[in-house]
Parts: C-alpha cells; sequence; structure tokens
C-alpha cells in the first residue's frame, strides 16, 4: 500500500490505468513466398510471388544459385511483379544475387516491381545500383 501511496503522491495524485491488450478482430492472411524458374527470350528468369521475409528470402538465394550456372558471364533476370512484402531479409537476398552475379562480370536486372517494392528499392538506394526495366532487354549483344 505504500508504494501505490508514493506513486499517487509523484504523479500529483493521476495515475495512469493501462488495460490489458485487446484481441482485434481483423484476420489477414499471409502470402506465402514461391520462387519459380522459367526461360524468357534467352534468359533465365526468376520468379518471385508472395512475401519475402526471413523465413522465405533463402527461396530466392537457391534460385540464382540453381540458374547462375547457365551462361558465363551470368545473364539473369529476377521478376518482382508479384513480389507483395519485402523485408530486410528480402532486400538482402537482392543484393547477395547482385554481388554473386556482377562479381562474375555477369548482368543481372529485376523487372516489373510492385509500387511497394519500387518505393522501397527507391528509399534505400538500390533503384541507383540495380539495373530496374520493365521487360526484358531485347537487343543480346548489349545484353552479353
Amino acid at each position: 500500500m505504500g508504494l501505490a501511496r508514493d506513486l499517487d503522491r509523484w504523479s500529483g495524485g493521476c495515475r495512469a490505468m493501462v488495460a490489458a491488450p485487446r484481441k482485434a478482430n481483423v484476420s489477414v492472411k499471409k502470402q506465402e513466398a514461391s520462387v519459380s524458374l522459367k526461360e524468357q527470350d534467352d534468359w533465365p528468369v526468376i520468379v518471385v510471388h508472395g512475401e519475402m521475409d526471413l523465413h522465405s528470402a533463402p527461396l530466392l538465394d537457391d534460385g540464382v544459385a540453381r540458374v547462375l550456372p547457365l551462361r558465363t558471364p551470368p545473364r539473369i533476370a529476377i521478376d518482382l511483379s508479384g513480389l507483395t512484402f519485402c523485408d530486410s531479409s528480402c532486400i538482402n537476398a537482392l543484393l547477395r544475387a547482385w554481388k554473386r552475379i556482377t562479381a562474375l562480370g555477369g548482368r543481372l536486372v529485376f523487372l516489373r516491381p510492385s509500387p511497394r517494392v519500387s518505393n522501397l528499392l527507391n528509399m534505400t538506394g538500390l533503384d541507383q545500383r540495380f539495373e530496374i526495366l520493365e521487360a526484358l532487354p531485347r537487343d543480346l549483344a548489349m545484353s552479353n
């Protein structure tokens, strides 16, 4: 009882009432991430769908590892049009892919990022470093 009285005195007689957190009646379904591989216009394309986070970012690493040996130097596209969420783990996976491919003298293009992902790339400055396109380059002489 002494502590409550001291708190009353310290706070000028006003004690904050802390209510227990309420459960929201909102149901949010997480869109699981998936990575698929295809070839388009002689480019290996890694297609990313859903929400990429700490648990799903290794899927992108695996996709890059699978297409990396297909061409020397590597020329790879990552289609981001289906990516709905990208946290720091996703950003790091994109950076790892870019570093790995460019270290081998290759070319990595990112295709059609959603407005949300484009904004994230812009805020991080990666839009200045990454090659971001709406479609695959047609001139193969320039893409080697």
